[in-house]
């Protein structure tokens, strides 16, 4: 029996297979922290609604950066990521929310 992989699926292996690597890893984290940029503290009414956002949007530009433009993304990669990166990254963004939301006294 022969299985079809169409070239999107085949983008979404080739991430899925390799997403566990430091470079991914690394990459992830430099998404993210770019994204404090672009998310002040002051605008969210609590950690949580800051890191969702932070999370969305960085599985989001994550995914883009590694398959080809024209891929469709679906929810379930957007949700894998996203959670890989909460289980991550949560205890590091907390402290950045925290530190910011000191600093700036919102």
């Amino acid at each position: 029996m022969k299985i079809i992989i169409t070239e999107s699926q085949e983008n979404y292996y080739y991430l899925l297979r390799r997403i566990h690597t430091d470079e991914m890893i690394d990459n992830m984290n430099e998404i993210i922290y770019e994204g404090f940029d672009y998310s002040p503290v002051c605008d969210y009414d609590s950690f949580e609604s800051f890191l969702n956002e932070i999370l969305e949007t960085s599985a989001i530009t994550f995914i883009l950066t590694h398959i080809p433009a024209q891929a469709q993304v679906d929810r379930y990669l957007v949700d894998y990521v996203f959670n890989l990166m909460k289980e991550k990254f949560k205890r590091g963004i907390k402290r950045k929310y925290d530190d910011d939301r000191e600093m700036e006294e919102c």
